[in-house]
């Protein structure tokens, strides 16, 4: 049965089969690539019929940081992630709801061959845990548990981002207002050095008024004592004129 419905999302996580290392669980004897698997009865799980398998894919925490060949397995070829993976690449599940909460996602998902509901829990393009049942009370109450949990998983992730983004608005307020300052302050000591130079030049032009206006009293001194001299010269000549004007008279 071909399903067309199936997102693009999902389709990746199938094509992409690394179980994630994240999970909280114990470590013990099994293999590094063996998955954990318990049953989870109605007792543990509100509003559901009947018992249900759980896959957790675990990692070793311990492994080393470079790739080392993948050893595969009877159970690890098993698990419950590659089975839905298989099924998701065949499309043969119908995706009935997903939720996406930052890097994290939960979806539930229906084959309508078998009347099964897969509930998974995924990080990015991986799948962390994957239940397959066939009650869907029990299946929705799941995919709402995991809903629930991304919220919680990607509220770090969440702050990291806005954190990150307002720390970087605040590095360029930062190199905003250190910029204007650096203006400011240049535009002060600009304005200084200008005041500093007018004064300078109004003191050198009062130092020049002070000399011409010294200069023209000296001058109008000169030019009275000039003119004193000139009318005493013309009173002489007038004088020496009306002198012999007379004697002419007389003779």
């Amino acid at each position: 049965m071909k399903n067309h419905g199936i997102r693009p999302a999902l389709l990746a996580l199938a094509i992409i089969s690394i179980p994630l290392g994240g999970c909280a669980q114990a470590q013990d004897s099994r293999p590094a690539d063996a998955p954990v698997v318990r049953q989870v009865d109605s007792a543990a799980t509100p509003d559901t019929g009947g018992s249900t398998t759980e896959v957790v894919a675990q990692q070793d925490t311990a492994a080393p940081v470079l790739a080392q060949p993948e050893i595969r397995t009877p159970a690890a070829e098993h698990t419950l992630a590659n089975e839905l993976q298989r099924l998701i690449q065949a499309g043969q599940v119908h995706e009935l709801r997903t939720a996406y909460n930052g890097q994290f996602g939960a979806s539930l998902l229906f084959q309508p061959a078998d009347l099964r509901y897969y509930v998974a829990l995924f990080q990015q393009k991986n799948f962390w845990r994957v239940i397959r049942t066939d009650d869907f009370a029990q299946a929705e109450n799941t995919y709402r548990n995991f809903s629930r949990q991304t919220v919680e998983l990607a509220q770090p992730d969440i702050e990291r981002i806005r954190f990150e983004a307002e720390y970087a608005h605040t590095e360029r307020q930062l190199a905003a207002s250190s910029t204007e300052l650096s203006n400011l302050q240049n535009d002060l000591a600009t304005q200084r050095l200008q005041e500093r130079s007018i004064a300078a030049q109004q003191a050198q032009a009062r130092q020049e008024a002070d000399r011409l206006n010294s200069q023209q009293q000296e001058a109008r001194q000169q030019l009275r004592a000039l003119q004193r001299q000139i009318e005493a010269l013309e009173a002489q000549q007038n004088a020496d004129t009306a002198a012999s004007g007379n004697r002419a008279n007389r003779k």
